[in-house]
């Protein structure tokens, strides 16, 4: 199976949308007023939603858990170990 990176992800994109919102709306982030940031959160919570169930209905690549330069799991050595 293909792979690809975790920021290339509709799914977690969508998922960092719907935490952003909640965040926002917990800290009483005001964008212009009180009436347009509750429609901007709700709006960003409801993109986001839909953007992780649209990506984890269309998915077809594996998600690999590492940046282009490197490694963020220590254990990737021995996986790649284990495959050769």
């Amino acid at each position: 199976m293909e792979e690809k990176y975790w920021f290339q992800s509709r799914t977690i994109i969508g998922v960092f949308v719907m935490i952003l919102s909640q965040v926002m709306r917990y800290f009483n982030v005001d964008i212009v007023s009180h009436e347009i940031t509750d429609i901007v959160t709700i709006s960003m919570e409801a993109i986001g939603a839909f953007l992780a169930v649209y990506g984890r209905m269309t998915a077809r690549k594996k998600i690999k858990m590492t940046k282009p330069g490197g490694s963020f799991n220590p254990n990737a050595e021995v996986r790649k170990a284990k495959k050769a």
